[in-house]
């Protein structure tokens, strides 16, 4: 027969042991899915060099933002004198 403190361990060892399980397909389904990207050319360096270059085309339409506004308020104060 088994202690209360016996089974309590049992039932928690079963529960990390279906956590291991779930975590393992996890790991496999992104293993799968980077392997996917790699055979397409687009793993970690070719997606770094992708976020780096839209990070860029970023900060370059924020500039053509500020500069736009700057020329609204521009002709703005322009037209009101």
């Amino acid at each position: 027969m088994c202690s209360v403190r016996d089974e309590s361990d049992i039932s928690e060892a079963e529960a990390l042991r279906r956590e291991n399980e779930r975590l393992r397909g996890e790991l496999d389904l992104l293993r799968a899915r980077l392997a996917a990207l790699q055979r397409h050319g687009r793993g970690p360096r070719v997606q770094a060099e992708l976020d780096r270059r839209r990070a860029a085309w970023d900060k370059g339409n924020l500039v053509i933002l500020i500069i736009a506004v700057a020329l609204a308020a521009l002709v703005t104060v322009l037209a009101v004198l």
